[in-house]
């Protein structure tokens, strides 16, 4: 009997591992028809279901990935997810459209800008409400030119008396 040579064999196994994850992207990016769904799929997608196969491949893809996501998450995270959704449908058309703008705007930045910005974010989210209402309600009530200046004295400073500016402004 002739020994078997494993090397071809051993070289299809490792292209197929190597490929593998590619594979399963692929399956996953593949436009489906609304009856290739799962069951799960098709009964967070319902109210798409008349118009499903008539929608565009990045839609249909957009949609897959929410109702996945959806579907991971627990009923505190769904519970906050239609409050967000509720509230975005409760806005007119140009509010969206500048939220629109702004978050493409900051998808510009670079990185460490957006990291930046992030961490100041939660930064102001940590603070007790009424501290934010002051902080909001003073910003809202400056002149262009006044919020320009801000920024700018802001920005020249270190963030330890950045810190202390903005604890003055809230105790003011």
């Amino acid at each position: 009997m002739k020994p078997i040579n494993a090397r071809p064999l051993l070289r299809r196994l490792a292209l197929l591992l190597l490929l593998w994850p590619a594979l399963l992207f692929a399956e996953s990016a593949v436009e489906k028809d609304w009856d290739e769904l799962t069951q799960r799929q098709q009964e967070i997608l319902k109210p798409f279901a008349a118009d499903w196969n008539q929608l565009p491949a990045a839609k249909r893809r957009q949609l897959q990935r929410g109702a996945n996501r959806w579907d991971n998450m627990n009923p505190e995270q769904r519970q906050k997810a239609r409050q967000r959704m509720e509230h975005w449908q409760s806005l007119s058309p140009e509010q969206r459209s500048h939220i629109r703008q702004r978050y493409e705007r900051f998808r510009q930045l670079p990185e460490h800008k957006q990291r930046q910005l992030r961490k100041t974010h939660k930064n102001f989210k940590k603070l007790p409400p009424e501290k934010r209402r002051k902080l909001r309600d003073r910003w809202q009530q400056m002149t262009p030119e006044q919020r320009q200046r801000m920024r700018q004295e802001l920005r020249g400073l270190p963030p330890e008396q950045r810190r202390k500016k903005f604890r003055q402004m809230t105790e003011e």
